[in-house]
């Protein structure tokens, strides 16, 4: 009994080691393609319905059609960051107001 699972076992390794990978080929191919795509605004304001309409020719298979539908969510909430230097800027320009202001009264 144990001979003959261990000549399975044995019999089922070498056939394991005759085998081939399978490997798929790469496909080059080039070609055009226009279309419309559109955004639809939804309830969720993180989330939008997408659609896609084209035509296009290609290399290796000609003419075709193609249309796409999908849902686009935004996951993480966007954040305002300031450009460097425009505080700088705000608060000199509310300090010149401020001296001019007092400049004008005496005047």
């Amino acid at each position: 009994m144990i001979r003959s699972l261990a000549a399975i076992l044995i019999a089922l390794l070498m056939m394991g080691a005759l085998a081939l990978p399978a490997q798929a080929d790469t496909i080059s191919t080039f070609g055009t393609l226009t279309g419309t795509s559109t955004l639809t605004a939804t309830s969720n304001p993180a989330v939008l319905d997408s659609s896609f309409t084209g035509s296009g020719v290609d290399s290796m298979f000609g003419a075709f059609t193609t249309t796409n539908l999908g849902t686009i969510t935004f996951t993480t909430s966007i954040t305002t960051v300031p450009e460097p230097g425009s505080v700088t800027l705000l608060l000199a320009g509310i300090g010149f107001l401020l001296v001019m202001r007092k400049r004008w009264a005496r005047a």
